[in-house]
């Protein structure tokens, strides 16, 4: 199971969906979206997770701003924009 946290300074105000297919074949890919109520320039932070464990991680003004977690199963291409994976709705 995959989930999400964002942070910002509206965190508690945020609609936020996370768009996945239902279902990847064993060693296929997936392509998981976020779409946030909230404009990118508050947004703090993007955390992927798999099984409870981070996979991914971004933070705003940190460089780099992402950060890719070892995680058996879970591979992050991080040369994908995050504009392309997390947007504004």
């Amino acid at each position: 199971m995959f989930w999400y946290y964002i942070s910002g300074d509206l965190a508690r105000a945020m609609v936020v969906r996370l768009e996945a297919p239902q279902w990847v074949p064993l060693g296929g890919q997936a392509l998981l979206r976020c779409r946030y109520s909230v404009q990118f320039t508050d947004l703090h932070m993007v955390a992927w997770f798999r099984d409870n464990k981070k996979i991914f991680t971004f933070i705003k003004g940190r460089r780099p701003a992402f950060t890719n977690h070892t995680v058996p199963g879970a591979v992050v291409d991080v040369s994908i924009p995050l504009q392309e994976t997390c947007s504004h709705t």
